[in-house]
Order: C-alpha cells, then sequence, then structure tokens
C-alpha cells in the first residue's frame, strides 16, 4: 500500500517484547542474565516485504533483524520461504544426482580437491553475475558446500 496516506505501523525488532523504548536508547530485559540492558536503537521506515504496507522498524545497529507488518505477513513470508527453500533443494538434487552420474560419487573425492572445485566454481559464478547463468553456477557454488559440509559432518548423502 506504498503511496498511501496510512501512518506506518511501528515494529520493534528487538527480539523479545520485554523492552522499553526511551528517547535515544531501549532497555531490554535479558532473560538469561535476568536483568535490563541498554541499546541505543535506530528506526527507518520501509515497506513491508509481503504486502507493502508502510512500516516504522525500532532496531538495534549491528544487529540481524527482519520485519514484516503482521503475524499474518511473517506467516506468508515463511510459506513463501519454504517455497523457495524446496524448489531449492530439488534444483540441488538434480544438480547433485547429474555430476555423480557424470563423474561419480563425491564422496569418493578428499576435502580438499572439493575445495579446489568449490573455488573454481565460485569463479564461474562470478563471470556469470548478472546474466542468465548466475542461479545455475549458484547451484554449482551451493552443491559444492553441500559436498564438503556432508564430508566433514561425516554423514552419508542421501539425495
Amino acid at each position: 500500500m506504498l503511496g498511501s496516506k496510512e501512518e506506518p505501523i511501528e515494529v520493534y525488532c528487538f527480539g523479545t517484547n520485554k523492552f522499553r523504548l526511551k528517547a535515544t536508547i531501549v532497555e531490554i530485559f535479558n532473560e538469561k542474565l535476568g536483568k535490563w540492558q541498554w541499546y541505543e536503537y535506530s528506526k527507518t521506515v520501509m515497506p513491508c516485504p509481503v504486502c507493502g504496507r508502510l512500516m516504522k522498524v525500532y532496531y538495534i545497529p549491528g544487529t540481524t533483524w527482519f520485519a514484516c507488518c503482521s503475524e499474518e505477513c511473517y506467516k506468508k513470508y515463511e510459506v513463501r520461504l519454504l517455497a523457495d527453500l524446496d524448489d531449492f533443494i530439488d534444483e540441488m538434487k538434480n544438480k547433485i544426482l547429474k555430476k555423480n552420474a557424470e563423474y561419480g560419487d563425491f564422496r569418493q573425492y578428499d576435502v580438499s580437491s572439493l575445495r579446489s572445485h568449490l573455488i573454481e566454481e565460485i569463479r564461474e559464478w562470478l563471470r556469470s553475475v548478472g546474466t542468465v547463468k548466475e542461479p545455475l553456477e549458484l547451484i554449482d557454488v551451493a552443491n559444492l558446500c553441500y559436498m564438503i559440509w556432508s564430508k566433514l559432518k561425516g554423514s552419508v548423502a542421501h539425495v
């Protein structure tokens, strides 16, 4: 609803509902320590990434935060994110099966050679940035990351 006369909804990205907003600081209750802590905060105006409603977002600089205007929008975002992840996983599976058919099971390679191949895949991805090949190159990078992670973890990959 960008461009509407509606006032922005206030959204607080402090990781808890136990906070007190002051003029320039926010007091947040730390459950682990059992005491209040003080932080400087910032605010920005931005649209909700789901519905476009204008929000005034309060956050602590240097922290990671994500804001939606309502619980409903957070849920819609999560559903969309999970659908995207499902698509990504499908692409990963297809690519790894194709690579296994072409080069043999990746588990036969040591981590060092997989790391070297990852560096090459990253270089290929960088050359593809902004082109139609970029998403495919990212899948290659992600697959190599998965292969290395799987080897380091010591798990058997089931795809």
